[in-house]
């Protein structure tokens, strides 16, 4: 019974550890790799550091910048190319890859 609990708990840390490393890829390497593939992201990230905007407190706080980015947001997509504001490749993969994420933390995390 200790070798199970001792496994269990090795099994927690390595999976904290896969987590932590998902996190810190998505970061540092998707994102930004995100961000110069889609023009439109690549725009709201150049408006954002312009007005210098804090984008880690965008939506916790109420200032302007929530209202204007949100009718620029909607203004660019009636204006824009229509064809990439629906559901595209990009959209369903990523959509997948969080599903993927979701369903290999509910299998392999200890649920005690």
């Amino acid at each position: 019974m200790g070798a199970d609990k001792s496994r269990s708990g090795w099994r927690a840390w390595v999976s904290l550890l896969l987590g932590l490393m998902g996190i810190w890829v998505f970061a540092f390497i998707v994102g930004p790799w995100v961000q110069e593939r889609i023009p439109i992201f690549k725009q709201i990230v150049q408006v954002a550091e312009d007005r210098d905007i804090d984008s880690s407190a965008y939506f916790y706080s109420e200032i302007n910048e929530s209202y204007e980015g949100e009718e620029y947001l909607r203004e660019s997509l009636k204006l824009g190319a229509p064809e990439q504001a629906g559901v595209t490749l990009p959209s369903l993969a990523s959509i997948t890859l969080c599903g993927i994420i979701l369903w290999l933390g509910y299998r392999f995390l200890p649920m005690d």
